[in-house]
């Protein structure tokens, strides 16, 4: 019961319904419909909302007591009911002990609204807005306003806490900021919790959620089996999956983008999948099989011949939004070695591919004279001196051909990351990405430390990180082991020597020598306008470019380095060394009425191929590329591909309007249901309905395609691949052929 004197505060205040936190002095508040609360809360104060109320903060900050006090066990906020709160001016509140900034009873709506800020916190277990530890919470609707919400450990900053069941979120509006506590997301199930579905719309602001330490996803279920969630809905992207993803932002102007999967050769089906710019995402695992082949990953063209991915790869920002990507298995013959099923050492012989994560402290060796290919390798070696080898060791002469991105880290601290013996040559090559680093004291690609010097080093392509431990550089020499020749032929490179500090002796060398060692020479050049060569921690002196070719510092043009140059190798550490555009030419995309075409890469050698992609407007499609040299002759465009004129060229497109007819609808019902229509032409549904209207679409094997809401009364759906599939508008069903 409240005490006599905030009683008479109350009664006083009840004229313009205005609480001022800071006299309070009574242990419980309830708080009534229409009340305002304002000022700084001075007690530990249980405060209620009562059930249907509606309620103002204004510039009111109740900050939950830091002791650990379970006299003292509730949320900074407690709706007893449905509630609502408006936001103005700043707020901000926190949970006290082991409770949530602003609790949501189970069956219960918590809206929020207004134009303030208000930041919630919740304490261990407990979110900043949602539940609490072993206790159900209700449903939350954030309407308006800023919010930035901050969970507890195990519970996210908005939805569910700790080993209960949970309501569904919906934001509507406003900019969202939610952080989770250590294994819970920033937006949904805490661990253990069973929550209901996520919908965000396109019309907030933006929502921006950060996972906790520990936790798997930003947005969906906590690190705990138990823990789930309904389906996460991001405008119009809907999922059953987690979000994953450090921090992720969405915002009404993310427009989704399709992946399409093609056997290419094998058999069986795989659902496309639909991604948004900016979110992480595991790609589904393979369902394509083929008789007599392996499969090895997936890559953008048939031939392997564009960029590859490997299986069930985590990827980001793969296409362009509104377009479809198409991606193409590929099969192989020879022999495939999954790392994670290796039971002990493997020797790799010549056309092995190396795939998966290994598990073991194992040893992996290459045969001398063997070509490998790496094909979504993970290679993190334990540092441990009853492990003393590199994460991957040649045996003689090598080659790596690198697909898809691939990490490999030395064992033992005194080993590199990818160790070829002295006299010996290591050749890599290939369209994919390779990170190698050392556990400790040794080169990321060469030498280990002290008395284990190693060979030459070729790159001929692909993408490189080599970063060097304590006094070894990262590709070529450790502290006190030499390094042979090193030659860069091409490629995208990122090399980061580390000197040891106050120890007198040369400077590890990004490329090149180790400290207090030497390096027989480095040579560098380029085969296309796409390569780059950054080297942190300074060049071997002993250096050499190419004959023929030219580098400048990315964006200064004025200074060149050719193989006549005099270098002061130290006033380049850390810059980006390009082709120099006097080397190579451009592409010039001009306007197209109707799409837009792009193309791949923007400069290039004569010779590079160049590859197109367009986007149609809706109701259009392209007639034809229109691509000229810089003396007006047309250049032969095949499959959307062109090869490098000794020139510039300029690129247009030119697009016509689809068949107007847009084709006879395939109904086992009605082809109009209560004034709703649907048909199908080519690869879209149309859907002809009030504004408004929630529809569905599955294939006949039951998985969802799209679930959205119409945005006006016509809808025109794109489809990724031909079948029949179910369309459900406000209980309506239709069926239709899609070519």
């Amino acid at each position: 019961m409240l005490s006599a004197f905030v009683f008479a505060a109350t009664a006083g205040q009840a004229q313009n319904n205005t609480v001022d936190l800071s006299k309070v002095s009574a242990n419980t508040l309830p708080v009534t419909n229409g009340q305002i609360l304002t000022g700084t809360l001075g007690i530990n104060c249980r405060i209620t909302i009562a059930d249907g109320a509606s309620i103002t903060l204004n510039n009111a900050i109740i900050n939950g007591t830091e002791e650990l006090n379970q006299s003292f066990n509730y949320s900074g906020l407690t709706c007893l009911g449905n509630a609502t709160i408006i936001l103005e001016g700043e707020n901000t509140v926190k949970g006290f002990y082991e409770s949530a900034g602003i609790f949501v009873p189970d069956g219960s709506t918590l809206t929020i609204t207004g134009s303030g800020k208000l930041n919630a916190y919740g304490k261990s277990n407990a979110c900043g807005i949602g539940g609490l530890f072993n206790k159900a919470s209700g449903n939350i609707l954030i309407e308006g306003g800023i919010i930035n919400a901050t969970g507890g450990n195990y519970a996210p900053g908005i939805g569910g806490g700790k080993n209960q069941t949970s309501g569904n979120i919906t934001i509507k509006g406003g900019t969202v900021t939610a952080t989770g506590g250590n294994n819970a997301p920033g937006i949904g199930s805490g661990e253990g919790n069973k929550g209901g579905n996520i919908i965000i719309t396109n019309t907030v602001t933006s929502v921006t959620a950060t996972k906790g330490e520990y936790a798997p996803y930003c947005i969906g279920v906590a690190g705990s089996k138990s823990s789930t969630c309904g389906t996460i809905t991001l405008g119009d992207f809907v999922t059953s999956e987690s979000i994953e993803g450090e921090s992720v932002t969405f915002t009404p102007s993310l427009k989704s983008y399709n992946v399409v999967f093609e056997a290419n050769g094998g058999s069986g089906e795989m659902a496309s999948l639909t991604l948004l710019p900016g979110f992480p995402t595991h790609m589904p695992q393979n369902a394509f099989t083929r008789s007599g082949y392996k499969f090895i990953g997936w890559n953008t063209e048939k031939d392997g011949s564009g960029t590859s991915y490997a299986n069930a790869e985590f990827v980001t920002d793969i296409s362009t939004p509104g377009s479809t990507l198409t991606l193409y298995a590929q099969w192989y013959q020879g022999n495939m070695v999954d790392l994670s099923t290796l039971t002990g050492n493997y020797e790799a012989k010549n056309n092995d591919i190396l795939t998966g994560t290994l598990n073991g402290n194992y040893k992996i060796t290459i045969k001398d004279g063997a070509t490998v290919t790496l094909h979504g390798v993970t290679i993190e070696g334990e540092n441990d001196e009853n492990y003393a080898w590199a994460g991957i060791t040649c045996l003689g002469d090598a080659t790596i051909n690198l697909v898809a991105k691939n990490i490999v880290k030395g064992f033992d601290s005194e080993y590199p990351g990818i160790y070829v013996p002295v006299d010996k040559t290591l050749t890599i090559k290939g369209t994919g990405a390779l990170d190698a680093s050392s556990n400790g004291v040794a080169a990321g690609i060469g030498a280990g430390w002290s008395k284990i010097p190693c060979g030459n080093i070729v790159i001929e392509s692909g993408t490189i990180k080599a970063t060097g431990g304590n006094g070894a550089a990262g590709i070529g020499g450790g502290r006190y082991s030499s390094c042979g020749d090193i030659t860069i032929k091409g490629g995208q490179i990122t090399a980061m020597g580390k000197t040891m500090v106050d120890v007198s002796g040369s400077k590890a060398a990004g490329i090149g020598k180790g400290q207090d060692a030497t390096c027989s020479k480095v040579i560098l050049g380029y085969t296309k306008a796409s390569d780059y060569i950054i080297a942190n921690g300074y060049i071997a002196d002993k250096i050499a470019i190419d004959e023929g070719k030219t580098f400048i510092v990315e964006g200064n043009s004025t200074q060149t380095y050719t193989s006549a140059s005099t270098i002061n190798w130290e006033t380049l550490n850390g810059k980006k060394l390009v082709p120099s555009p006097s080397a190579y030419y451009t592409i010039t995309v001009s306007d197209a009425q109707n799409g837009i075409v792009k193309a791949s890469p923007l400069k290039a050698f004569n010779g590079e191929t160049i590859t197109l992609t367009t986007y149609p407007a809706a109701g259009y499609k392209l007639k034809e590329f229109i691509v000229k040299d810089n003396n007006g002759n047309d250049v032969t465009v095949t499959d959307g591909k062109f090869t490098m004129p000794e020139g510039n060229v300029t690129v247009s497109a030119e697009f016509i309007q689809e068949q107007t007819n847009p084709g006879t609808p395939v109904n086992e019902l009605a082809e109009t249901i209560d004034a709703t229509k649907v048909w199908a032409y080519s690869n879209t549904i149309y859907i002809e309905t009030e504004a408004d209207a929630k529809y569905t679409i599955i294939d006949l094997q039951g998985r969802m395609i799209q679930s959205a809401t119409t945005k006006s009364t016509h809808e025109e759906i794109q489809i990724a691949k031909p079948g029949i599939y179910v369309v459900t508008i406000n209980g309506k069903t239709f069926k239709l052929s899609v070519n």
